[in-house]
């Protein structure tokens, strides 16, 4: 019975003992898709959100596919600015999350998703009257709309139009061309944009679709179907959402109309987003619709990373902090010496994907030190009993 006793409780100790050893510290591994987080103490959970590398990592969020939404109570994905969006929803439509109008034309941006409307766009159909005035509102559905902005509806609703289509009666006329002041109202001198019998009554010298009124209200020639010279006619350049007094709108270097023909973007100077104009791509020769055309100023066309200068600062590659180090010690964002090319140190950072603990790993001092002390007291009892 002593020796079974005795037998039983070398095993136990040999077995806490080798518990101890392979337990040598809580070691991390990246998993793909995660986000920067710190794993501290917490050798059996994800960890995440140290935002403020502080080292203290925030509750992990529901097991869903967004882990970012960080939606505990079950109510919905985040919208910040109530506007019937989600925020990671206006981030795909490029939106503003923190503005419940982004366009200014009295509709909020949810309200403007259920009626199709552009959200981004004021004048969704470009026959110049705004949205949320075709709409009827004479008040915006949001307190984030510019008043300075937003043109209320003067009749308060009484009459409206269809936001989507630029002649509503279908008699010829743009509706903001029969509405010339865009306010929504019938006033004197103006035809009814629901009333396709005055649509001939509507003047258009230049028949550019906009009438002479509505030309002198904008500022353009009347008598010039094309103000700016840009080869976009006046009301097409309302519809594009372009300056029809200024014949390049992003200063692009590149004529309003000669970017409708080439399919870049003339409200965005850069419509591929690689750092080159799309004027400086087109005289160079390069696509501007393809951000790996050319290879960018400072991109070492080679196999070796770490031999790349990226940005031009006489640096090697990824020394955002110009202290010379090259990769992979540079980027070291809690300035331990070992990168941000894993977690050994405890953090997970800017790069590294999310973090979480796993036991393993070599043995840590602390746990050969329990080891001994475990085989000393097994010396000890033995010679005891």
């Amino acid at each position: 019975m002593k020796n079974g006793l005795n037998l039983f409780r070398v095993t136990f100790l040999s077995v806490a003992a080798m518990a101890l050893l392979l337990m040598g510290g809580c070691e991390l591994r990246v998993v793909d898709g995660g986000y920067p987080n710190w794993c501290g103490d917490h050798p059996d959970d994800s960890c995440w959100g140290d935002d403020d590398d502080n080292g203290n990592s925030s509750p992990r969020p529901d097991d869903d596919d967004d882990p970012a939404s960080d939606d505990d109570d079950d109510d919905g994905p985040l919208d910040s600015d109530n506007d019937g969006l989600s925020d990671e929803e206006e981030e795909d439509l490029g939106t503003d999350p923190e503005d419940a109008d982004s366009d200014e034309d009295g509709l909020s941006d949810g309200a403007e998703d259920n009626l199709g409307t552009d959200p981004l766009h004021p004048d969704t159909d470009g026959d110049g009257i705004q949205d949320g005035t075709e709409e009827g509102l004479d008040n915006p559905l949001t307190e984030d709309t510019d008043l300075d902005s937003f043109i209320p509806d003067a009749d308060g609703g009484e009459s409206t139009t269809d936001p989507l289509l630029d002649d509503t009666d279908g008699g010829g006329a743009l509706d903001g061309a029969e509405d010339a002041n865009g306010n929504g109202a019938l006033d004197p001198g103006e035809t009814d944009p629901n009333d396709a019998g005055d649509d001939a009554e509507v003047l258009d010298a230049d028949d550019d679709g906009l009438s002479d009124a509505q030309e002198e209200d904008l500022g353009t020639d009347p008598d010039d179907p094309d103000t700016d010279g840009d080869m976009l006619d006046d009301a097409d350049e309302l519809l594009a959402g372009t300056d029809p007094l200024d014949e390049d709108t992003d200063d692009d270097a590149l004529l309003d109309g000669i970017e409708e023909g080439i399919g870049t973007d003339p409200l965005n100077p850069d419509t591929d987003g690689d750092g080159i104009s799309d004027g400086e791509e087109v005289a160079d020769g390069t696509d501007p619709l393809d951000p790996d055309d050319p290879v960018q100023s400072g991109d070492d066309d080679d196999d070796d990373p770490a031999g790349d200068d990226d940005d031009d600062d006489a640096m090697p590659q990824d020394d955002d902090d110009d202290d010379g180090k090259p990769f992979p010690t540079d980027d070291d964002d809690d300035s331990n010496g070992n990168g941000n090319n894993g977690c050994d140190d405890g953090y997970c950072e800017d790069g590294e994907g999310g973090c979480v603990c796993r036991l393993g790993g070599s043995a840590s001092p602390s746990s050969l030190l329990a080891l001994f002390l475990v085989g000393g007291v097994l010396a000890l009892r033995r010679r005891t009993h």
